[in-house]
């Protein structure tokens, strides 16, 4: 029992700072126009992401094998935290991944051949992408989300 919720206080902890990454990434590219800083700020998210994925299951998988332990899994409580965690994942990434998707889209890798920066990048679109508040749409239902 004590390792299930000694794996679900790292998994928040991992989580938290690799998702601090991104968020920072998030709003660091809206400052951008150059598409392979924008580029390299999107993968350093991604790796982030990963790692913040890593967490997450370690959050999920101690979490509800410490509540089974401590027979609490049909409390109210446990189901509303299963509950909004599932929500909250499904808005994010309804906002925050089809959002980035679409960017790297855009960018590519943010390299030609030769390692200049691609001529090919929309850069209208690339701006109106960049230019949304979609970042702090995310950190809003995240946030409200922990509020609560």
């Amino acid at each position: 029992y004590p390792w299930l919720v000694f794996a679900h206080i790292a998994g928040v902890v991992l989580f938290v700072a690799a998702h601090g990454v991104s968020m920072f990434a998030a709003f660091s590219i809206r400052g951008q126009r150059d598409p392979r800083a924008v580029a390299v700020l999107l993968t350093a998210s991604k790796r982030a992401v990963a790692l913040a994925y890593l967490g997450l299951l370690l959050l999920v998988v101690g979490g509800v094998g410490a509540a089974i332990m401590a027979g609490v899994m049909d409390r109210l409580w446990t189901i509303g935290s299963i509950v909004i965690l599932v929500v909250v994942m499904s808005a994010m990434y309804g906002m925050a991944t089809t959002y980035y998707i679409g960017i790297r889209g855009l960018v590519g890798d943010g390299l030609e051949q030769g390692g200049e920066s691609s001529p090919l990048v929309d850069r209208a679109a690339l701006d109106t992408r960049l230019d949304s508040r979609r970042p702090e749409w995310s950190v809003a239902a995240g946030s409200r989300s922990c509020s609560g």
